[in-house]
């Protein structure tokens, strides 16, 4: 299996990603939001019985957090 290394992106572009890959997996569009105030919430979509689904990304590449 190939190792990667996802030091190199921002907190925005490993959003990015993780939502990307998630859509694809999950088969659903997944909203993504602008960098700011969005109350932590990083994408969201909505499964078939209407329920909102909330997806957070934690980079923590260079943070004291393990």
């Amino acid at each position: 299996m190939h190792e990667y290394d996802f030091k190199s992106l921002n907190d925005k572009e490993f959003e990015i990603l993780s939502t990307d890959i998630l859509s694809s997996i999950l088969g659903q569009r997944i909203e993504r939001f602008k960098p700011g105030r969005d109350s932590g919430v990083d994408g969201r979509f909505f499964n078939t019985a209407n329920d909102e689904i909330v997806i957070q990304c934690k980079h923590w590449t260079n943070t004291p957090t393990s």
